[in-house]
């Protein structure tokens, strides 16, 4: 049976979630797709337990090694140059999928003839399950940056040079805005959640919160996609949207991952994210995004965020609550 579907699964120091990602994988609704695992030189036995499921399935499972550590943006990469379907999704290694997830997300694509179908994700934390859903508009490919749960048709990601960035913390806010970019056609699955993100606090995300450096990643993320020539005459709706979504990736980095990071260093935080967004913004008073709490499609909770961080800072007034969340 030809394939249709490629999943790309990335390894990384995963020894005790592997094997339930995998076994997610082979029990799937439906026969026809290849799952690749890349083992990206991790140090643990990640791949002999994958090896497992190459030898039991041989026509599902394959298994590559990269030659040096490369990181999951670039291994997720090699994955579509390996893929065989039309199709490609992503599913991290620590994660884990329903029985139906494939057929579902290949269903809406064949119905729809999109070349992206996104759905929402349920989080799970200490085995607490809560689902997340994406709203059906094109907030739902920028601001709801998770590269998993989502289908990509493989000719569209290759033929507009979509990648993802070298950055090892945020490429998914890289690849993200790339999609956002190059405009897909797109459906979404707004009440189905088979994507089951498990909260590692090993992962990379959760690291960046104990050195604190996220805001540095946020702005390599930018630099990279501004020195790419990625907003070269895109009209101001798109750069409105690119820009309130820096600002709340921002917000983020310093009220979340900033938290109780003293005094001193949070003050550092705050001059280094506003000088550097005036350097990369040129005009953000023309902005119609920044200056509203409401924005249709968009979260209510982020853009209240946006909204208030930056009207405290124009007004300059936010130096005590920033001080505030440096103490929690």
């Amino acid at each position: 049976m030809d394939k249709e579907v490629s999943i790309i699964v990335p390894m990384y120091n995963v020894e005790k979630y592997i094997e339930r990602c995998l076994s997610s994988l082979s029990n799937q609704t439906i026969e026809s797709y290849e799952v690749i695992c890349i083992d990206d030189c991790s140090p643990d036995g990640s791949a002999e337990i994958a090896s497992r499921f190459s030898n039991k399935y041989p026509n599902k499972f394959r298994l590559y090694h990269n030659e040096t550590n490369i990181g999951l943006g670039k291994t997720r990469e090699r994955g579509i140059s390996l893929s065989e379907a039309p199709y490609v999704m992503f599913v991290d290694s620590d994660d884990y999928v329903a029985d139906n997830y494939i057929e579902t997300y290949l269903d809406e694509a064949k119905n729809s003839n999109a070349e992206l179908v996104i759905g929402g994700y349920s989080r799970d934390v200490d085995s607490r399950i809560t689902p997340h859903y994406p709203t059906n508009s094109d907030w739902s490919l920028i601001s709801y940056t998770i590269a998993c749960a989502k289908l990509y048709k493989k000719s569209f990601l290759t033929d507009r040079g979509i990648h993802f960035s070298s950055t090892r913390c945020g490429e998914d806010i890289f690849f993200s805005s790339m999609i956002f970019l190059a405009e897909p056609s797109y459906s979404v699955l707004e009440k189905y959640a088979g994507y089951y993100y498990y909260f590692n606090r090993n992962s990379i995300t959760s690291s960046a919160k104990k050195d604190r450096q996220l805001e540095r990643y946020i702005a390599g993320i930018y630099d990279e996609l501004l020195n790419d020539g990625a907003f070269d005459g895109v009209e101001d709706r798109k750069l409105h949207m690119i820009e309130y979504c820096y600002y709340a990736n921002m917000v983020n980095a310093l009220v979340v991952y900033g938290k109780g990071c003293g005094k001193k260093r949070m003050q550092e935080k705050v001059a280094f994210v506003f000088n550097h967004a005036a350097t990369l913004f040129q005009n953000s008073l023309a902005n119609p995004l920044l200056r509203s709490p409401f924005i249709k499609g968009e979260s209510l909770k982020r853009s209240m965020g946006v909204y208030l961080a930056l009207m405290l800072h124009r007004h300059n007034l936010d130096r005590p609550f920033y001080n505030l969340v440096a103490k929690l």
